[in-house]
C-alpha cells in the first residue's frame, strides 16, 4: 500500500535531488569479493564509514548531515564492463523529509573508501592513482623516445598500441 507523504516546504529549492556515487575496486581488490553477500558487505561498510565522515562535525540537536538508514536507495553492481563495481543512487530527501547533504560528497567518498581500504588491507586510492600517473609518464617517455620527430599521428599510435585512448581536442 503506498502511503503519501506530507509535503515539506524549505527556504530554497533543491537543484540536485539525488546522490550518484560509483564505488570501483581495483580488479585485486574486486577479486575478492566472490558473492553478492560480499559486494554487499563492502558497499554497507563503505556507507558506514560515509556517514561517520559526514556526520562527525554535527552539534547535538542537529539533525544528521547523511543518513543512509532513513534514505530511500537503490545500489546495482555489474560486471559487464570488465571492472565490477557498484552504482549508489541516494535519494536527498529522507523519509521524514530533511535533506542529505552533498557538501564534500566527492572528497569525503574518497575518505570513506580509504577507511574501508585500510580496513581490508587494501591499497589506498591516492597510490593507485600516483602508479597510474606514473606508468602514463613512462609510456608516454618511451613514445617520444622511439620517435625522430614529433608527429602526432604517430605519437598517438603508439600511445593506443599501449591501451591508451587519445581523442584529440582542440582549445
Amino acid at each position: 500500500q503506498l502511503r503519501q507523504k506530507k509535503a515539506y516546504k524549505s527556504g530554497r529549492q533543491m537543484t540536485r535531488n539525488i546522490i550518484r556515487i560509483e564505488l570501483a575496486p581495483s580488479p585485486e581488490e574486486a577479486a575478492q569479493l566472490k558473492t553478492p553477500a560480499d559486494w554487499q558487505q563492502f558497499l554497507e561498510d563503505w556507507m558506514k564509514e560515509m556517514e561517520k565522515i559526514c556526520n562527525r562535525k554535527d552539534k547535538k540537536g542537529k539533525p544528521k548531515s547523511l543518513d543512509f538508514e532513513n534514505s530511500q536507495y537503490v545500489a546495482v553492481c555489474h560486471f559487464d564492463s570488465g571492472k565490477p563495481h557498484i552504482h549508489l543512487i541516494v535519494n536527498r530527501v529522507r523519509e521524514d523529509g530533511t535533506t542529505n547533504k552533498d557538501n564534500n560528497i566527492g572528497r569525503n567518498a574518497t575518505l570513506a573508501a580509504n577507511a574501508v581500504n585500510e580496513k581490508r588491507g587494501w591499497v589506498q586510492s591516492q597510490k593507485i592513482h600516483d602508479d597510474h600517473l606514473d606508468k602514463i609518464y613512462e609510456d608516454a617517455i618511451q613514445s617520444l623516445k622511439e620517435m625522430l620527430e614529433f608527429d602526432w599521428n604517430i605519437y598517438k599510435r603508439k600511445m593506443e598500441e599501449k591501451g591508451y585512448k587519445m581523442p584529440l581536442r582542440r582549445d
